[in-house]
């Protein structure tokens, strides 16, 4: 799978689960329509509290990691590489939630359903990741 802005993927390399949210943007890149859909999706599976309270805390996290400022702007520039606006915003929260929390990888491949759970029980990363798994589902079902 190509890495798209490969030319400043090497300024956010070292970030955790870079190679992930980087596969996140190449596949956004290329099923934007999926995408779309699935961030429209996902604002109705959760409240928007969960969600403010889910950015909040992955901010807070950014903010004390000031040595990955530079890495994490050229992570948000790479996203400007998507044509549509709506699936910029739609990879915010998945690329945010993956370089925040090492763990959450792993929620990609949990169905979208657990996440919602989870998410409703105050797991900041599964409500970021809601719409990537979406996204994933939908494309699956369309190979089928």
């Amino acid at each position: 799978m190509t890495i798209p802005t490969l030319h400043t993927f090497a300024a956010w390399a070292h970030l955790p689960n870079a190679r992930t949210a980087a596969m996140l943007i190449n596949h956004a890149s290329t099923h934007i329509p999926l995408w779309e859909a699935a961030w429209y999706e996902a604002r109705g599976m959760t409240t928007y509290t969960r969600l403010t309270l889910a950015w909040d805390a992955a901010w807070h996290v950014h903010r004390a990691d000031n040595a990955n400022d530079a890495a994490r702007a050229a992570l948000r520039d790479s996203r400007w590489d998507v044509p549509s606006a709506l699936v910029r915003d739609a990879l915010r929260g998945p690329c945010a939630a993956l370089t925040t929390w090492e763990h959450c990888a792993a929620y990609l491949t949990r169905p979208h359903r657990e996440l919602v759970t989870m998410a409703d029980a105050g797991d900041h990363a599964a409500a970021l990741l809601i719409p990537a798994v979406l996204a994933a589902e939908a494309a699956r079902r369309a190979k089928e």
